[in-house]
């Protein structure tokens, strides 16, 4: 599948507590913002990105991220959200459809609880509703690595993020050992981001989505399982769901047709 998305145009734009957020701004048509994950860069959905033909494409990096300064405020899931919202106002969009994936999927999560008005359709992709042991033991156990070899923590990621066959074949993927590309400010960024993720807790609120709602997965996603989604699907009322067999965590990018596929023959995507 390919589009005909038009050339990026960056945005700039600063929050209350002084996050300068930076981002991106692609395509014409109705609005989707996409939402990255722990990453929480733009170019991760650049592949996406070209094939939404027909859409006005947002990216951003979150705050404390590539271009996006971190601003003085305490770095939650909620505060995120925030960010997002802010950013549809700066960029003067009464609503738009939310993709996220992963930790971006709980930010897409938060947005339409904190505000349902401004979100027109919810896809929810590699994420999940509140905490549990799988996610807390791995990423407790990440978080350490974080903080005695954060480049270790860094080359582990593709391993368990994509499929084995697919990672051998693009090992440009593969990030070398370099420990001096980490200082003391980008590891306490990654902290606050882990530590948010598995503080959120939104199981009990998801019965009051009203918005279309379409979850995906991936069924060897090794850092947000799959049942996890099926606790989405079985909590919000109404979702739909579509589950690729295989793809690993980071399926957006590893099957970028099929997830695309899945998101524009969606009901729900031409809202």
């Amino acid at each position: 599948m390919s589009g005909a998305n038009q050339t990026a145009t960056p945005f700039t734009t600063t929050t209350p507590d002084g996050a300068t957020l930076s981002g991106y701004r692609q395509g014409t048509g109705a609005p989707v913002v996409l939402i990255s994950g722990l990453g929480g860069t733009a170019s991760f959905w650049q592949p996406v990105v070209s094939r939404l033909a027909g859409r006005t494409c947002i990216t951003f990096d979150q705050r404390g991220i590539g271009r996006s300064s971190r601003g003085t405020a305490q770095v939650s899931i909620g505060r995120l959200a925030e960010d997002v919202l802010w950013l549809l106002d700066a960029l003067e969009i009464e609503s738009a459809t939310l993709i996220g994936h992963s930790t971006g999927g709980c930010i897409a999560t938060e947005c339409s609880l904190l505000a349902p008005d401004r979100v027109s359709a919810l896809i929810l992709s590699g994420t999940w509703a509140g905490p549990n042991e799988y996610m807390t033991r791995l990423f407790d156990a990440r978080l350490r690595l974080l903080q005695v070899d954060p480049a270790l923590y860094q080359g582990l990621n593709p391993y368990l993020s994509f499929p084995a066959e697919w990672l051998v074949q693009h090992p440009r993927l593969i990030p070398q050992y370099e420990p001096s590309n980490w200082d003391k400010q980008r590891v306490a960024v990654v902290e606050e981001r882990i530590k948010a993720l598995l503080a959120f807790n939104r199981r009990d609120a998801l019965s009051t989505l009203a918005q279309p709602c379409l979850v995906l997965g991936a069924q060897d996603d090794l850092v947000v399982p799959n049942f996890l989604q099926q606790e989405i699907v079985e909590r919000v009322p109404g979702a739909e769901h579509e589950y690729l067999t295989d793809g690993g965590h980071f399926y957006p990018l590893s099957r970028t047709d099929a997830f695309v596929k899945r998101v524009t023959n969606w009901n729900g995507w031409e809202r």
